[in-house]
């Protein structure tokens, strides 16, 4: 029955696989069709694009003649409005100055638009053009190259109005219109599907078969030969099952530390191939403190393990023929972390190295408070700052305090299935309050949405659970229990970190690190406070935007830079914006942009195949079974919105890659 319904479960990954591909190819298709592209290095081949940012033409600012909403709405109240353009790039490469408008209600309005070449404040030089503008998308020839502002006035009857969608600098004209960009994909697609299902159709007559497993028991072949050779050794080591897992520990922590000390000093970019190194040391000694002389091939012929493996191996081919940041990334893979895996797999009790890590955790996190309050001030009044915590940016000691808490979900809900108390549970009560607060804190939105998701889905299961086991008296028991702690604990880290670092001396600044303003927002007021409060938070104002990008913090200009910059065989760089390298807050793209276009396909169907596996083995009756469940989920969720793509760095990236190895087994993931 279990072979049975493996088969099934093959058979439609494969589907989605085939149907996945054919987008993908559609997609490309369209790209290289609507910009004419002869070049497989640059499937949309449209030249240079500046996004302007929507902040220039969506403000709340109320202007003396004439005021603009916060939807992008102009209304000429005596006639005149203008803008002011800063260009953040030395160079510029555009030929046209493109603005897409919307329900303008008078033709009467005229624009007079400046490119300036300004220094010190004082213009330089300047070229004008006038002209009106309509509903749609408006493309105006810009007469000089050198320029570094631009300014924008415009003249109408009193109370005519408009609302600005985009404002953008071309090279070259926009040529993507959705309709004809929707047929491309449409007959394309046909096209894939009948010819692809033919040659499949044929292939599966002709019965040919490549025995690709082959490679997969070949490549377990070499761990166990590795694995042998280091378990000579580690059996001559005084050390028993409790020392292992102590020493396991330590490292995760090590590993932990070690890689917030690489970010503080920001060379995980500059020296890449040491750190690369360093991380693989240490999961190399964490594998081989896991040996256990029982080794033999696991059943790895899954869609999880196939996609991982082919991802890793695309990754390869790109670093080969485009050397880039992350080189070695697909080696590093495949020869280190799925010997890890292996091992991980071999252990006769996998759910000892979940605990491990677990730990790990815990103790990152008590010392992760503890220099927060002792070390990390937060600045108070009108210079107030996003707080940052362990980190030079607050978006990511968010990121890790989201993995942290998918940790104590997962802790929690052990708990609870082994019958503990509240007594025992409140521990981990108090901690995830203390993750909540640094989050808030911090003010970072998707690992906030992220960690309302992940709670949700925890509430649901464990309603569902204690309803089957009948003690739905400890589930009451802990949201009773973290809604009291909530407000002491908030109060207790609010005033230590504006207090305890200034009395003790201690407070550190680390080098070089730019804080972020926030405006003043609180959690403790009166109720009929809360909604003021909220509505001033830095989460209020952005889920209070009227625009997409707004809401985004401007994630949908990367978003369209990165497609604009897809192609075959990958990128050695990420994209140029606004005059600086930027990161595509997206890890399909990130991924898709970084390796070829097609390697998103493995991508998707492997965190697909990790989040329903994880699911899977999170339903055993075993101990810490939901941990890589939780950990997997709330990493690519936030993978989605945030920088979480990059490797070997980061508790999300580091979670994510590790937990969903306890699935690569059929065994440890079978249905029971």
């Amino acid at each position: 029955m279990i072979l049975k319904d493996n088969y099934k479960t093959k058979k439609y990954d494969y589907i989605f696989a085939w149907l996945l591909t054919g987008f993908i190819f559609s997609f490309s298709v369209c790209l290289v069709i609507l910009s004419e592209s002869r070049s497989i290095t640059n499937l949309y081949d449209v030249g240079k694009v500046y996004e302007i940012q929507d902040n220039v033409y969506r403000t709340a600012i109320v202007r003396d003649k004439g005021h603009q909403e916060s939807s992008g709405k102009v209304v000429l109240d005596q006639g005149f409005y203008e803008y002011g353009i800063g260009i953040k790039k030395g160079k510029n490469q555009y030929n046209y100055f493109c603005v897409q408008l919307k329900n303008v209600t008078s033709d009467t309005i005229e624009w007079t638009i400046d490119f300036r070449k300004q220094k010190d404040g004082k213009i330089k030089k300047s070229n004008k053009v006038s002209c009106s503008l309509h509903d749609g998308m408006n493309i105006i020839s810009i007469p000089s190259k050198s320029f570094n502002a631009i300014a924008v006035e415009i003249y109408g009857e009193n109370g005519s109005s408009f609302y600005v969608e985009k404002m953008q600098l071309r090279e070259t004209k926009p040529v993507f219109e959705k309709n004809k960009a929707l047929k491309i994909m449409i007959v394309s697609y046909l096209m894939y599907l009948i010819t692809s299902g033919f040659f499949i159709f044929a292939w599966c007559k002709i019965g040919i078969s490549f025995h690709f497993y082959r490679w997969i028991e070949r490549l377990q072949k070499i761990y166990i030969l590795i694995a042998k050779l280091f378990w000579k050794i580690m059996k001559h080591l005084p050390l028993n099952q409790r020392g292992r897992d102590g020493l396991i520990t330590s490292l995760f922590v090590f590993m932990f530390l070690y890689n917030v000390q690489v970010e503080i000093k920001q060379i995980y970019y500059t020296d890449f191939n040491s750190h690369l190194l360093v991380y693989l040391f240490l999961l190399l000694i964490i594998a081989i403190l896991s040996i256990e002389p029982a080794l033999k091939k696991k059943k790895w012929n899954n869609s999880l393990v196939w996609s991982w493996l082919f991802l890793w191996i695309m990754a390869c081919i790109s670093d080969a023929l485009l050397p880039k940041n992350f080189r070695f990334t697909g080696y590093a893979m495949v020869l280190v972390v799925g010997f890890f895996i292996f091992i991980w797999n071999n252990m006769e009790k996998p759910e000892v190295l979940t605990r491990n890590f677990v730990r790990a955790v815990h103790i990152f996190l008590v010392l992760i408070t503890l220099f927060c309050l002792l070390c990390r001030p937060e600045n108070t009044g009108e210079t107030a700052m996003r707080y940052a915590g362990i980190s030079k940016n607050p978006s990511i000691f968010a990121l890790y305090l989201g993995t942290i808490f998918s940790v104590l979900l997962g802790e929690i809900e052990n708990s609870i299935k082994k019958g503990n108390g509240i007594k025992k549970i409140l521990p981990y009560i108090l901690e995830g309050c203390v993750v909540l607060v640094f989050c808030w804190k911090a003010q970072s939105v998707c690992p906030l949405l992220c960690i309302a998701g992940i709670s949700f889905v925890w509430l649901v299961r464990m309603n569902h659970y204690t309803r089957q086991k009948n003690c739905r008296k400890i589930l009451i028991s802990i949201i009773i229990c973290a809604v009291i702690s909530i407000i002491p604990v908030y109060l207790s880290i609010d005033w230590g970190v504006k207090h305890i670092p200034q009395s003790l001396g201690l407070s550190v600044t680390f080098e070089g690190e730019q804080p972020v303003v926030r405006q003043q927002y609180g959690m403790v007021a009166y109720a009929s406070d809360l909604k003021e409060k909220f509505d001033e938070s830095r989460i209020g104002q952005k889920l209070g935007k009227a625009s997409l990008s707004g809401i985004l913090s401007g994630r949908d200009y990367y978003y369209r830079t990165y497609l604009r910059d897809m192609n075959l065989f990958g990128h050695e760089e990420n994209p140029k914006m606004w005059g600086k390298r930027r990161l595509p807050h997206n890890a399909v793209l990130g991924i898709a942009h970084r390796y070829g276009i097609f390697a998103s396909v493995p991508y998707i169907l492997m965190l697909v195949m990790v989040i329903i596996r994880t699911f899977r083995y999170s339903r055993k009756e075993k101990p810490y079974a939901a941990v890589p469940f939780y950990v997997c989920l709330t990493s690519i969720v936030m993978s989605m919105a945030d920088n979480v793509e990059q490797p070997f760095v980061w508790l999300p990236w580091i979670g994510l890659y590790l937990m969903m190895g306890i699935v690569f087994d059929d065994k440890l993931c079978a249905k029971e």
